[in-house]
């Protein structure tokens, strides 16, 4: 019977140094003077199937910070008793310590070297926020970088990200076409108030708008309203408005639903939810309700509650009667009737 050889895996990485005064990488920490001393780390981790080795070579862990450099994986070969390169991974920084490169090579067991496989460019702004991901592969017949992807990232003056794009490279001549988008707007607590997503026209190759949602938070950062909105040809579409409101404690207390006619005109109930809690503030009940149109009321749809006892938590559920409006007792020979009850 014909052995097939057991592979196992092996990871070498190799940290270069760079000056102390470069605030973004964190300094090695030995954790013992015989480890302070030493300029060769390995560990190896076992288990049934595989076999992991990893080798740092490191320079003074005292004076000098550590960034990795690049990082070697190789597999085991049971039958020759010997690693065999695999896969090499490269990375490249610029004088603030930003990631600027990620390259990948193949090992090529043929002629014994490494071979291009796939390559990313990293750009950042003055204040080391990423700005773009562009995405390469290697192309053997014109020994050239293909572009793949890109991504796209833009900021407001507080830092947080207002915009993430994404593209493919495509065509002959190629273009960026456009994936994915979407646009974000921050109130001076860095809560969102605006999330707009688009869709590519490939007709035009532009983007145009998809879906927005507008958020509205209180002063202490609960957020009271939301409302979705759909493009249309002649503007932004009505959809639907949750509405939040808080117990004294700030507790979620109920959430109210409405929704807009087709034509946005006409805003109506939905369904809301409203909760209910301990003198511990824990969670008891949430009951769920439907706007009736007809009697112009809100009608009681379920119940959920919550029993605390010393070593565990109730779950119960119970659907509502649709003629008394009334709980159901959890009787499983009637339809509809049931107690849902887990335990955790």
């Amino acid at each position: 019977m014909k052995t097939l050889p057991i592979l196992l895996f092996s990871v070498f990485a190799v940290l270069t140094s760079v000056a102390q005064i470069n605030s973004k990488l964190q300094p090695f920490q030995p954790s013992s003077e015989e480890e302070n001393s030493q300029t060769k780390s390995e560990m190896r981790f076992t288990d049934p199937n595989k076999k992991y080795k990893s080798l740092q070579y490191l320079k003074s862990a005292t004076t000098e910070m550590q960034r990795l450099d690049s990082t070697v994986m190789q597999m085991y070969n049971q039958n020759s008793g010997i690693f065999i390169n695999y896969n090499k991974y490269v990375f490249e920084y610029d004088s603030v310590g930003n990631q600027t490169t990620y390259l990948a090579l193949d090992w090529n067991s043929t002629t014994n070297t490494w071979e291009n496989w796939t390559n990313t460019d990293f750009e950042y702004n003055t204040n080391g926020k990423l700005l773009s991901e562009i995405r390469f592969e290697w192309d053997k017949n014109s020994t050239s970088w293909i572009s793949k992807g890109k991504y796209e990232y833009a900021y407001d003056t507080d830092g947080n990200r207002i915009l993430n794009a994404y593209y493919n490279w495509v065509g002959n001549p190629g273009f960026w076409k456009g994936i994915s988008k979407n646009e974000s707007a921050f109130d001076s607590f860095g809560n969102q108030i605006l999330f707009i997503s688009f869709v590519w026209n490939s007709s035009n190759n532009v983007w145009e708008a998809n879906n927005k949602i507008e958020k509205i938070f209180d002063a202490i950062g609960n957020k009271t309203r939301e409302a979705y909105f759909l493009w249309r040809f002649y503007g932004w579409a009505n959809q639907y408005v949750d509405t939040f409101t808080f117990n004294e404690n700030n507790l979620l207390q109920q959430v109210e639903r409405g929704l807009w006619s087709p034509d946005s005109t006409t805003f109506y109930y939905n369904y809301k939810k409203v909760y209910e809690y301990n003198a511990n503030d824990s969670l008891t009940q949430i009951g769920t309700f439907n706007f009736d149109h007809i009697d112009d009321s809100w009608k009681k749809e379920s119940i959920e509650e919550y029993i605390y006892d010393t070593d565990k938590t109730t779950y119960i559920y119970y659907f509502t009667d649709n003629v008394t409006d009334s709980l159901k007792k959890p009787i499983l020979v009637k339809p509809l009737q049931f107690k849902w009850i887990c335990y955790f």
